[in-house]
């Protein structure tokens, strides 16, 4: 039987970056002055600025999430310059945007005997605990599909879009 799968979407693209000319001292004024801080402490501090959430390390390390296509990771990183220009009169500039996870998300459009499909996963690593975990999860060599009764499936710690192809072809 041949699953076609039409309902596969991206869910989050987590991507990081370094800012070599950031300065502890200048990124402490910030302390929790600015509105848009959701997390504060002596390591980081968590901003949202529109859909996307930055962590910022103070020593220069920034995470991004809540990017939902690969065409918005460079108005994320675009954003985030002008919220350091704004905010302390740095002007940055990133040289390396590196892609950390991306998910997906999707359904098979009809329910899964989780117990009887996982009998038959005999070439691949996989784990079914009912439980203590709802899905069946299944390692692939570019990450992790977990699968649900629903037939709802998310697939997770994927690097780049292409690794899918193998799994689900366009």
């Amino acid at each position: 039987m041949e699953v076609v799968l039409k309902t596969t979407k991206i869910t989050n693209i987590k991507c990081s970056w370094k800012i070599h000319n950031i300065k502890s001292k200048i990124l402490h004024q910030f302390g929790n002055d600015y509105p848009k801080i959701r997390k504060y402490n002596r390591s980081f501090c968590v901003v949202q600025i529109k859909k996307f959430v930055y962590t910022i390390f103070w020593r220069g390390h920034i995470n991004c999430t809540g990017i939902r296509k690969f065409s918005h990771v460079k108005k994320a990183s675009n954003l985030f310059l002008k919220l350091m220009h704004e905010w302390c009169s740095l002007k940055c500039v990133i040289k390396k945007i590196q892609i950390d996870n991306i998910s997906y998300c999707g359904s098979f459009h009809f329910p899964i005997s989780l117990p009887k499909f996982s009998k038959h996963l005999k070439d691949h690593k996989h784990t079914y605990n009912p439980e203590v975990f709802p899905g069946l999860s299944i390692k692939i060599t570019c990450g992790t599909i977990v699968i649900f009764q629903s037939g709802k499936f998310i697939i997770v710690c994927v690097r780049k879009h292409k690794h899918l192809e193998k799994y689900f072809p366009s």
